[in-house]
Parts: C-alpha cells; structure tokens; sequence
C-alpha cells in the first residue's frame, strides 16, 4: 500500500542523458580516483622522520602533537599505502580490475601532463640531481648507473620499497599503475626533450628495473 504521504507528492519528471552503464562507471571511478591514487605517486617530504624517542608526557597537547618521532622507511611505506591498496582492490571487485587500473594510468599520465617541465634543464644528469638528492629515494631504492653521460643513463635499480610493498600485499598491478606507469610520461613532463625506455620492473616480478634516459637535442 502506497502512503498518503507519499501518494498525494507530485511526481517530478527529470530528463537525463541516456548514456551507458560502462560510461557511469567509469565517470564515477574518474571522479573519485584522481585524488585518491595520487596519494600514491606524492613524495613523503612532509612526513616527519627523526630517530628522537621518549618525548615527556606532562607537555601539553599543542607541543606533543608537534613532537617528532621515529619509524622505519619500510614502517612508513606499510601504513601510507595499506589503505590505498584496500580501496583499490575494493574499487575492482565492484567496478572491474580493468577499468580501475586504466583510469589510475590516465590520471597518473594527466597529473605528470600538467606539471611545469624545467625548460633551464641541458642534460639527463639535471634529472637526476633530485633523485641522487632526495632522502626518500637514498632509503626506498638500491640502484647502480651501467651508463652515464650528459645524454643517456642507463639505471639498474636492484632493490624497490615500493615494489617490495605493494608485492607483499599482492598488489602488484595497482603498484605498476600507480607508481611505475607514470615514469614514462614523468620523464617527458621533466623536459620534452627527456625519453625514458623500459622494459623490466621489479614491480611486475622481474629481476630489476631497466630505465634508460635519452636526452634527444
């Protein structure tokens, strides 16, 4: 029985683009995902890291919430992307693992397409600088340069907390989509005039990361 509350409402027409079940789909993914999965490829620059332990307990609460603490890089890699993955593998068995895994491609691909390249960059080693320089690659990565020169860098990466994490978790699809997709257009978002190649991943299960840097003009 329909009640008298809801029998006597008007009834309110809309008219909506017809459009495909896939096409919702995959506008809702792209609308929620962006954010989300960039959570991945960020930098842990503003996460505090120290090896200070023991901050006294009578301080009051506006000081000890800027206290410093101690975790290990491997520690700091399991807590920020657990959650991440749980969504993602959340997301595929709704959405399709499919869907979910291109749209994080494309978006990793539009975020590095809309960064500034470095147009003062002359060489391959002007890319290079911020890597040799940054502490989360000294502690996340092993790796050897088998060449080096102002226009090519063949890199041998050994040893990846990133693949190390997300293999763990037998995520490593959505660890390939989310971190290691986007070094291609990463390299060109750098400088038009930088070309990565690659053919192996740590990520998907090879024995290392073959990139190689080719600085063209």
């Amino acid at each position: 029985m329909v009640s008298n509350t809801i029998k006597n409402q008007p009834y309110k027409f809309h008219i909506m683009k017809r459009e495909s079940p896939t096409e919702n789909r995959r506008d809702f993914l792209k609308s929620v995902i962006p954010a989300s999965a960039m959570i991945c490829i960020g930098c842990p620059t503003t996460f505090a890291m120290s090896t200070e332990h023991g901050k006294k307990q009578e301080q009051d609460f506006d000081s000890k919430i800027k206290n410093e603490f101690s975790i290990s890089w491997e520690d700091y890699f399991e807590k920020r992307f657990a959650g991440t993955i749980d969504w993602m593998k959340t997301f595929a068995e709704h959405y399709g693992k499919d869907d979910v895994i291109n749209i994080i491609k494309e978006q990793a691909d539009k975020w590095n397409s809309e960064r500034k390249p470095n147009t003062e960059a002359k060489s391959v080693k002007d890319f290079l600088r911020p890597i040799e320089e940054s502490e989360l690659f000294k502690n996340s990565l092993e790796y050897e340069y088998v060449e080096l020169t102002d226009k090519v860098c063949q890199l041998k990466v050994k040893n990846c907390l990133w693949a190390k994490t997300f293999r763990s978790k037998d995520a490593s699809d959505f660890g390939y989509a989310c971190i290691c997709h986007g070094d291609f257009s990463g390299a060109k978002a750098f400088n038009p005039k930088l070309r990565m190649e690659r053919t192996k991943t740590l990520m998907q299960g090879h024995d290392c990361c073959n990139h190689r840097y080719i600085w063209e003009g």
